[in-house]
């Protein structure tokens, strides 16, 4: 998520470098100051990516919930939660996209950083909910992470 606010963060600026580094190390056809010049030379597209991977992998996960939910034997509310929580985020990110073509940072910013708030929360459900993964039988039915 970092890289969809790297807007406004000076800090994601050291992690290019840092990935740019660790590529460059474990692979010798990687340039570390080209990688690192190639990412900022246009952050606008960085954060698009990044937001359309992030809508992408949204999409995965509520995909799956819908399965569980047709499912039947699985803990409802908990599922309805998760899944309105990962389509709002879906919204919320188009939204961003939005934004980010009209040059609206602050916007972008809100919208990306409700996402994350939406993660957390996923995540705080399910640590609240006992036997997650969510099994049935000897077969583990849910075992996907909320990021």
């Amino acid at each position: 998520m970092c890289f969809l606010l790297f807007i406004y963060s000076i800090s994601c600026v050291n992690i290019i470098h840092s990935y740019c580094h660790k590529a460059a190390q474990s692979s010798p056809t990687v340039n570390s100051k080209f990688c690192v010049i190639a990412l900022e030379a246009n952050p606008k597209k960085l954060v698009d990516i990044s937001i359309e991977l992030t809508i992408s992998s949204a999409t995965n996960i509520s995909t799956r919930i819908a399965q569980l939910l047709d499912d039947g034997r699985l803990d409802y509310d908990a599922l309805q939660d998760w899944f309105r929580l990962y389509s709002d985020a879906k919204s919320a990110l188009q939204e961003a996209i939005d934004h980010i073509k009209q040059k609206d940072y602050q916007s972008t910013n809100l919208k990306v950083s409700s996402v994350v708030a939406a993660s957390t929360t996923c995540e705080d459900g399910f640590k609240e909910k006992k036997g997650f993964p969510f099994r049935y039988g000897e077969q583990t039915i849910l075992s996907i992470k909320c990021n």
